[in-house]
């Protein structure tokens, strides 16, 4: 067979091959129009809706990823940033556990606080601002515990006041019999005992004037409560004696001038001079003064009551203990009318009739 007969047959061969191809297209392309035209029309147009949106989230995506991509960094600008930089070495502590804190343990005891009265609450509301906190619990704990022995209740013929200075003011006034004066004696010496050894007292009399506490050689101040004091004026009290008149000023105003937190006045008739008007003033003070009234109404009873309410304190009645005017009878206790070399130092020399 020669060349040009085979390039022929090639010829003619390729173009049945194409005319089948076309033949086959055209008949797929029928076939898919018949398709759709099969097809009810929801369908196409759900069809077509899904392509459109899967077409904008592609684009979409794309749009997106493209200018995520770009950055606008001009390395210039930080270089000299960065080359100026230092670095610094730093060096590893270690730090070791403390298992002291874990071998700690506080007990409820320990923290508990001592109770405070009332006194020692103003105490601290007072001085707040002037208070040093740079204090550790045991210190503040001792602090309180030192505070609540120093203030104490004082209890004087039932009448109860919490106080760190307190002073009696008693009656030794020559109508002090019955055995009324003998009653204050001992009351007055039970009182003093049951003081603590932080408080402070002092025990002034008044009759024909003020006699301060261990007269004839008195003291002037406030002294400690401790056991050789109680027992100094255990031994003076069964030294003293009664006297005619009965003035109270000069004694207050002594008792005034020592600064207690109480004073208790002890007595049982009528003040012979301004002792009434000289407490029941206006004032600003804040001592309180509580008055007892030994067997006593009327007068002595009126102004015993308006000292009382003048003075933030409180009225008490008493009476003579049961024996006490026998014994005042076995044992009199003297009384004096005339100037004597220890007591009634104001008296007339020679007593009058």
């Amino acid at each position: 067979m020669t060349a040009r007969s085979s390039q022929k047959e090639k010829t003619h061969s390729g173009d049945a091959s194409n005319a089948a191809e076309q033949d086959n297209a055209e008949s797929a392309a029928y076939d898919f129009s018949g398709l759709l035209e099969a097809m009810p029309s929801w369908l196409v147009s759900t069809l077509v809706h899904v392509t459109l949106i899967l077409f904008l989230a592609i684009f979409t995506f794309a749009r997106t990823s493209e200018k995520s991509l770009v950055l606008n960094v001009d390395a210039n600008d930080y270089a000299e940033v960065f080359t100026e930089m230092e670095v610094v070495d730093y060096e590893e502590v270690e730090f070791e556990e403390d298992s002291s804190m874990e071998e700690m343990v506080i007990s409820e005891n320990e923290l508990s606080l001592p109770a405070v009265n009332s006194m020692v609450a103003n105490t601290l509301a007072d001085s707040f601002e002037s208070l040093d906190l740079d204090v550790g619990l045991g210190e503040l704990v001792e602090g309180l515990e030192e505070m609540g022995q120093e203030v104490g209740t004082t209890t004087f013929f039932g009448a109860k006041q919490t106080a760190q200075k307190v002073v009696f003011v008693v009656d030794n006034s020559n109508s002090m019999t019955k055995g009324k004066f003998e009653t204050a004696l001992n009351e007055l010496s039970k009182t003093v005992s049951n003081l603590t050894p932080k408080q402070k007292f002092h025990v002034i009399f008044f009759s024909d004037t003020a006699y301060m506490m261990f007269h004839p050689k008195p003291v002037t101040k406030l002294i400690p409560a401790t056991e050789e004091n109680k027992d100094r004026l255990r031994q003076w009290l069964y030294t003293v004696e009664m006297c005619l008149k009965t003035k109270g000023a000069e004694a207050m105003n002594a008792a005034l001038m020592l600064k207690p937190d109480v004073i208790y006045v002890l007595g049982d008739g009528a003040f012979t001079d301004n002792t009434t008007n000289l407490l029941t003033a206006p004032h600003r003070r804040k001592i309180v003064v509580n008055t007892l009234g030994m067997q006593v109404s009327g007068k002595g009873s009126e102004q015993l009551k308006s000292i009382a309410r003048s003075n933030h304190g409180k009225y008490r009645d008493v009476s003579a203990a049961a024996g006490s005017a026998q014994k005042a009878r076995q044992n009199p206790i003297r009384r004096n009318r005339s100037r004597g070399k220890v007591w009634g130092i104001t008296l007339p020399a020679v007593a009058k009739n």
